[in-house]
């Protein structure tokens, strides 16, 4: 259920959220009529786990301090800060597109597959203003998801919905 909320107010409040229970059958149990089962059935394979990492040196920010420095708020040479993101491929030979604050100033990517692969990429580009970002892994033959043209969607409707962090692995 809050699942089903998060999407309405990503699409339209709680007119949305109404919407989207609708479409769940009255038996809760039958996959086969709830949109976001039908969405993850078709989207899970292509949805990964970019992890990052960057070194840390210097003088930290001051709001990191207590949390990363210590009291005098030098990083140790060589600390290491981790974080993670989702993406998608949208290509089979290893197009993925992430959010460009995830790679953003990271020394090394990696991203992590539903089969249990972890494989290196490389930030092709990123755009801060749309927060958009492609990554580049070697492969081939990787399940994609197919992106939507957006001048056909209407609010509300079932094909409005989006699916992110789905399937995600912790590490």
């Amino acid at each position: 259920m809050l699942f089903l909320y998060t999407l309405a107010s990503w699409f339209g409040g709680w007119t949305a959220f109404a919407q989207a229970r609708s479409l769940q059958s009255p038996d809760a149990g039958d996959a086969s009529s709830n949109f976001v089962t039908a969405a993850v059935d078709k989207a899970e394979s292509a949805v990964v786990q970019v992890n990052i990492s960057k070194t840390l040196g210097g003088d930290l920010p001051s709001a990191f301090k207590p949390f990363l420095g210590g009291p005098s708020g030098s990083a140790s040479p060589g600390r290491v800060l981790r974080g993670l993101g989702s993406g998608f491929v949208i290509n089979s030979d290893g197009l993925i597109l992430t959010n460009a604050h995830v790679v953003d100033a990271a020394d090394t990517v990696t991203v992590s597959f539903q089969d249990g692969r972890v494989l290196a990429g490389k930030v092709l580009g990123k755009d801060p203003v749309t927060d958009v970002a492609v990554i580049r892994v070697q492969a081939q033959n990787l399940p994609t998801i197919t992106i939507g043209d957006s001048d056909n969607l209407r609010q509300g409707s079932g094909r409005s919905r989006s699916v992110t962090h789905l399937g995600c692995k912790k590490q």
